[in-house]
């Protein structure tokens, strides 16, 4: 008899791992400050990202075709620009250039890579909107 174990016990095992982790790891890795950190998380989420999003859906409702689209975009962008943003705002901030692991302009950065997000979704839109009039033209 097999034994099958479900993927809310497999998350809870996982988290629980990284919450004994974060604690016998407390010198380095300031569990305070993670909880911190995760509550302010956890109100962007909340306050900011979700109601935008939301607010997105009902703004393009009457655009059948491009609302999936617009709507993935905004979920990218909201995902990655409030982690990106967390990380552009540190490197900044920090007195001493080597504390960033990295070298490298994070808001120039964040900017490309959201601007990416943003066109590869109007670009699928399009794609989708031409390849309806071909085969509309065809059929």
């Amino acid at each position: 008899m097999r034994t099958r174990i479900s993927l809310g016990a497999l998350g809870i095992g996982v988290a629980a791992y990284g919450a004994w982790l974060l604690l016998d790891h407390a010198a380095r890795t300031k569990p305070l400050l993670f909880v911190v950190w995760l509550a302010g998380a956890v109100v962007v989420h909340d306050f900011v990202i979700a109601p935008t999003i939301e607010g997105v859906g009902r703004l393009i409702a009457r655009v059948p075709l491009a609302r999936g689209h617009i709507q993935a975009a905004a979920v990218a962008v909201g995902l990655i620009g409030s982690v990106g943003l967390v990380i552009a705002c540190r490197a900044q901030s920090a007195h001493d250039p080597a504390l960033t692991l990295l070298q490298q302009d994070y808001a120039r950065n964040l900017a490309v890579l959201l601007g990416l997000v943003v066109l590869v979704s109007a670009a699928s839109y399009a794609g989708g909107r031409l390849r309806g009039r071909i085969t509309r033209r065809r059929g």
